[in-house]
């Protein structure tokens, strides 16, 4: 058989994105699920969205299973040895043998997207996650430890700042906002007496949706939202920064920043992270790159470097 095929998943909050790409022709089969993150949507709505989407990729794809040289699973709820066996196990309904798949941290392939050692990756998505790798293939992660405590400055940390002070004005304690009303329209409601009881029941994913709404009012130079995404954008360069220090990329020639997920979307956001995270340290020699198209493309090369080369 001479077409040989690396798959990529991307498993993150949001979604769960699938690429099929082969070697030869590098022509890609790209498909697109629900969140595979056991925190934020349960057990079985993660085995739905990862185990059948991939199931149903590989069928739709017309593609043999005989052909896939490897598989890179890129995950954004695996941090614990627990997390690891929780996805092994779901992986081994699969019936992949070991040697063809490769399981890490969604941060690690977002970092080889775009990145070229030495450097880091920032995600800033449902939840947020910072990944190094010195020139001495020294690693580290920081964050994403998952929410509410940790996953600072994240769409869910941003949904649950500006929720907290829509449900103190739906009690009649804190000031009107513009963006209240956005979300409002958001959950397709009438009254703001009707919000609470609808939102205290939402699940991570819902929750982080909220964060385009106040990123975009931001963009648009409302003060209030501005002063969420200012915190937000703070506390992700913090998790940047940690590793940059850490790792002693002050002593590099050039290092890459890699800044991938929704938030970097939006240009404010983006804006701001890099003004945190650059004028503290006093640096001059960050490349900065951004990886928010093509979130599997990182998978595609750890599994070319691991399988075909």
């Amino acid at each position: 058989m001479t077409n040989k095929y690396i798959v990529a998943v991307d498993g993150g909050g949001t979604k769960t994105a699938i690429c099929l790409m082969n070697t030869e022709t590098k022509e890609k089969k790209e498909y697109e699920f629900g969140s595979s993150n056991y925190r934020v949507v349960g057990l079985e709505e993660t085995r739905t969205n990862l185990i059948e989407g991939y199931k149903h990729a590989i069928n739709s794809s017309g593609i043999e299973i005989e052909s896939i040289a490897g598989t890179v699973f890129g995950l954004s709820g695996l941090d614990t040895e627990e997390d690891f066996e929780i996805y092994s196990n779901l992986i081994d309904e699969l019936k992949i043998s070991e040697e063809k798949y490769y399981i890490c941290n969604d941060a690690e392939a977002a970092f080889y997207s775009k990145g070229e050692l030495p450097g880091l990756v920032i995600i800033g998505g449902t939840g947020s996650i910072g990944y190094g790798v010195s020139q001495n293939n020294k690693h580290m992660r920081c964050g994403g430890y998952g929410s509410p405590i940790s996953d600072l400055g994240s769409g869910y940390w941003i949904g649950i700042e500006v929720l907290k002070d829509l449900l103190r004005y739906c009690d009649g304690y804190c000031d009107y906002q513009l963006v209240f009303d956005d979300i409002r329209r958001h959950c397709t409601v009438e009254d703001f007496k009707q919000l609470p009881h609808l939102v205290v029941n939402y699940k991570g994913n819902e929750i982080s949706a909220l964060a385009r709404l106040v990123c975009d009012s931001a963009l648009k130079n409302d003060t209030y939202c501005r002063g969420i995404v200012d915190r937000a954008a703070s506390h992700t360069a913090d998790i940047a920064k940690a590793i940059y220090k850490e790792l002693k990329f002050k002593n590099m020639e050039k290092v890459d920043v890699v800044l991938a997920g929704s938030l970097f979307k939006n240009q404010y956001y983006q804006t701001q992270f890099i003004t945190c995270f650059s004028e503290e340290l006093e640096i001059d020699n960050v490349n900065y790159k951004v990886a928010i198209v093509d979130t599997t493309e990182g998978g595609l090369i750890i599994g070319t470097k691991k399988w075909c080369e």
